[in-house]
Order: C-alpha cells, then sequence, then structure tokens
C-alpha cells in the first residue's frame, strides 16, 4: 500500500509552513538547516526581525500501549533546536495524541537538566498544529466543514462515522 500525498512528510511541512507564516507574518523557507546530532530544522527565517527555526514532527508512531515509539529521537531532535541560539523556536507536532504523550515525556525529559530558566529569547515553543486537514465530503451528517486524522480516528472509533471495512 502506497503513502496517501496528505501523509508525506513533504506536504505535513507545507502545511506547517502555511500555518506559521500565517501565525508569525513571515516567510519562511523548507529546507535543512543543521542543528546538531544529526537533526536538522525544516523550516527557517533569517531577516531583520530575527531568525526563527522550525523543526516539523512528521513521524507518527505510536505503540499498543499509547506511547511513543521513536520519543528518542524526538527528545534528541528538541535538544538539538533547544542548544541552538536563534530568536524563536519552534518544535511542532502534527497529531494530537503525540503532542499529548511527548509533552508528559518532554516534563521528565527536562526535570533537574538545568538551573537556567527559560526566558522567551532561549525557550522552545511546543507546538500542535493538526495536518493533514480532510475536506468533509464524506460526513453529510456533520457540521464539520474539515476533519483532521485525530477527529476522524475518533469518529470512527466511537462509531459517530461508518467507514467500510
Amino acid at each position: 500500500m502506497t503513502t496517501p500525498d496528505k501523509l508525506k512528510p513533504a506536504y505535513l511541512i507545507q502545511e506547517v509552513k502555511k500555518e506559521l507564516e500565517r501565525e508569525l507574518d513571515v516567510d519562511l523557507e523548507i529546507g535543512r538547516r543543521y542543528l546538531r546530532d544529526r537533526k536538522n530544522a525544516d523550516l527557517f527565517c533569517d531577516n531583520d526581525r530575527g531568525s526563527i527555526l522550525a523543526v516539523v514532527n512528521t513521524t507518527v508512531s505510536m505503540s499498543t500501549t499509547g506511547k511513543i515509539k521513536n520519543l528518542d529521537k524526538m527528545l534528541i531532535s528538541y535538544d538539538a533546536l533547544d542548544a541552538t541560539v536563534v530568536k524563536k523556536k519552534i518544535f511542532v507536532i502534527t497529531d494530537f495524541q503525540v503532542y499529548k504523550e511527548f509533552k508528559k515525556a518532554l516534563k521528565e525529559h527536562t526535570k533537574g537538566k538545568s538551573d537556567v530558566i527559560a526566558d522567551e529569547d532561549t525557550a522552545v515553543e511546543l507546538k500542535l498544529i493538526e495536518v493533514p486537514v480532510f475536506d468533509n465530503d464524506f460526513a453529510k451528517n456533520s457540521d464539520n466543514e474539515k476533519f483532521t486524522i485525530s477527529q476522524l480516528m475518533g469518529a470512527m472509533s466511537f462509531g459517530v462515522l461508518k467507514y467500510d471495512k
């Protein structure tokens, strides 16, 4: 089975780029900016207002127990971004369940690591941007014009949305 285009990393990064540009009112570039530990930022901007780096975590891999399978890699990427000196650092997660679990793991991971209190200029912003988003051309009984993966999975698991097996 081939991966649908809306689930491929390039598409997800493009969608995150659009959302961040809208929120931050900047033009971001898609590319690889080396951070450290063989980790890269996916989006960046260097202008007179300052520099921005964003790491977009597009890999959604959860175990049957609800834990993130690639948690170590995510934490290494987060630490690499955290150690980088730029005005704004954003670590984006595109799935709600992964976001929730990562927040818990990050709290444990950063506990007691440093006596330095992070401020606006050094802290990494953890951000949930749910993509892909699908147009609702299938659930006529719903008021939603669009659905995220999380919404679709929830609707299917609770029987609100029927699907062919």
